[in-house]
């Protein structure tokens, strides 16, 4: 057997681990400054805090700490940082700092003082807060608004959710960034690490690893919910005819081995937002082709039928269905009716979809049985139905 010589090994482990470490630092969702211990001279910044303070790399690199125009408080730059070489460690919750247009960013600061390769340098986490305070004031101010008149309640509690929404996409956004630290540092440890691993560490390591990916899933559409709750609507004439084939054209792209017949109805119009009705159909279609993969013949129908005043639209398909007894779990957020095992996904599709009916003053509701598929029915734009008694 053929190994390569340890001398050769050496320099390949540590070229993978700087250029592992270079893409978590480049990928990071919080801004990263890299300086020199005695000078506080900036010797690396990250994309993220070049595109959070407006300011080119050239700009930053090589000044001192306090000679940035985000830092400009000289005085208490250098006190942080005769404190940060003091202590070793830093850190402020609401450091003001001021971007290149002039603007003002309330950040949570983190500095930590190590050494890399028997050179003591000093880390920044610097994480825009910004958006976090102003959920967190909107959310103070809704709990102690006086009590209003049972006419105002419908608008109360529209802003307590935009509210909620705001807050819950703050929170998911700063959540982003630890989890790509904990992917990009686990897939090194497998990497680097893979000839000492025992089988059993590596499968801890991927499984740590698959975790962390699965929580990012689960972040993201939380963020797409709260994006969708925050839209503006606009409203227009729509071809959801035409939405229809586009959303599903990557489907047959992405899925070649999938034997899928779809059928469109034709001329199908609607009134509504173009954007989010698209991506409701993303999600139906989406939730059909996925659910129908163990269907020899899977055949999807989008057509529409009306219902005394109402035009219904509906996606139906002849894949796995589900128990009418949890059709009320469906539309709620990560409630989900399949195992993981059986099919993937975090259980938040169906509430983008309620939400985006909701928005347009429709309704939404569905019909199905367990091996015999699942059709999902929404209105538009006041379209309102009284719904089906289970449901």
């Amino acid at each position: 057997m053929i190994t390569e010589p340890l001398h050769d090994r050496v320099p390949a482990a540590q070229r993978l681990s700087e250029n592992r470490y270079r893409r978590v630092f480049e990928t990071a969702l919080d801004g990263i400054l890299l300086l020199n211990f005695e000078s506080a001279q900036i010797e690396d910044v990250n994309p993220y805090l070049v595109h959070m303070l407006g300011y080119s790399h050239h700009e930053l690199l090589w000044k001192k700490l306090w000679d940035v125009g985000a830092f400009a408080d000289v005085a208490q730059c250098q006190a942080m940082f005769a404190e940060l070489q003091a202590s070793g460690h830093v850190r402020y919750d609401n450091l003001p700092l001021k971007t290149r247009a002039g603007a003002t960013l309330e950040v949570e600061f983190i500095s930590n003082a190590y050494y890399c390769d028997e050179v003591k340098v000093i880390q920044c986490n610097i994480r825009d807060v910004s958006a976090r305070k102003i959920a967190d004031a909107d959310l103070q101010r809704a709990s102690i608004r006086p009590a209003e008149p049972e006419a105002d309640w419908s608008a109360s509690l529209e802003r307590a959710t935009r509210d909620l929404d705001s807050f819950s996409y703050s929170v998911a956004h700063d959540l982003r960034a630890p989890l790509r630290a904990i992917i990009g540092f686990s897939s090194m440890l497998v990497e680097i690490n893979q000839d000492k691993l025992d089988a059993q560490s590596t499968d801890y390591l991927r499984r740590i690893h698959g975790g962390a990916q699965r929580m990012t899933s689960l972040i993201d559409d939380l963020l797409d919910l709260a994006r969708i709750s925050r839209a503006v609507v606009s409203a227009t004439d729509v071809d959801l005819s035409a939405l229809a084939l586009e959303a599903a054209s990557p489907l047959f792209r992405l899925f070649p081995a999938q034997r899928v017949e779809l059928s469109v109805a034709p001329g199908m119009q609607a009134h509504g937002d173009a954007r989010l009705i698209r991506i409701l159909l993303d999600n139906l279609l989406a939730n059909a082709w996925k659910f129908s993969r163990h269907v020899a013949h899977a055949r999807i129908a989008v057509g529409q039928e009306t219902r005394g005043a109402a035009t219904v639209y509906f996606v139906r398909d002849n894949g796995a269905g589900f128990d009418m007894k949890y059709v009320n779990k469906l539309f709620e957020p990560f409630q989900r009716l399949h195992g993981q095992h059986e099919f993937e996904g975090t259980g938040i599709g169906l509430s983008i979809v309620h939400r985006i009916v909701s928005r347009h003053r429709g309704s939404v509701w569905a019909d199905g049985a367990v091996g015999h598929g699942a059709t999902i029915f929404f209105t538009l734009q006041g379209g309102s139905l009284a719904l089906p008694a289970d449901v």
